[in-house]
């Protein structure tokens, strides 16, 4: 059997397909878990992602993933802090790739010096962390109104595969499976009858 013009078309779809592949496997994420801790309780904690693509001061619009608890009261996630309706000068994250550490951010004129806080319009819900004029290293779930004092934050990092499949490997499996259909498609249409 002879397929006319396939080595050509073919070698042209695998070019196509590795021009595509060049752009990189996906990125892999780091996993950071912290936990707000006075003495060695543990009072407050959570996690959250990012893409190592990103590097510096990251917000919430850089996470693809976040959790975070206050004790035995609400629990809050990605969802939540991306939802809107928050008084702006408390919606507050910021964290550095670099040095790995949470990096304090001046609210309501300089009054307070948050590291990660959103708290809704309402003040019905959301959390704070950070400090004040008055206190220092103060958290307060807003939700339930359980609030108090840690000494230290906790960190650990760990890296984690990319979640989502790069738009390469599903170009790659596109023209696999054209390329094999058009394989069938030919090996039938020269079969005699």
């Amino acid at each position: 059997m002879t397929f006319k013009g396939t080595t050509r078309n073919g070698a042209a779809a695998l070019a196509a397909a590795a021009g595509i592949l060049g752009a990189g496997a996906a990125d892999a994420a780091t996993r950071i878990d912290f936990s707000l801790l006075n003495g060695a309780a543990e009072i407050a904690g959570g996690s959250f992602t990012y893409d190592d693509s990103v590097s510096g001061i990251l917000d919430y619009a850089d996470l693809t993933s976040f959790s975070y608890a206050i004790g035995t009261g609400a629990a809050y996630d990605l969802a939540f802090v991306t939802s809107g309706g928050f008084f702006s000068q408390y919606y507050y994250f910021g964290f550095d790739t670099v040095s790995q550490a949470f990096v304090p951010g001046a609210l309501a004129g300089g009054f307070y010096q948050a590291i990660l806080t959103a708290i809704k319009s309402s003040g019905d819900s959301g959390f704070y962390a950070g400090s004040s004029s008055y206190i220092t290293n103060e958290y307060k779930d807003y939700a339930t109104n359980q609030r108090g004092t840690f000494t230290t934050i906790e960190i650990s990092a760990s890296q984690v595969a990319g979640g989502v499949p790069e738009p390469a490997a599903w170009a790659l499996m596109i023209v696999g499976f054209a390329g094999a259909g058009a394989a069938l498609r030919r090996r039938r249409i020269s079969a005699p009858a």
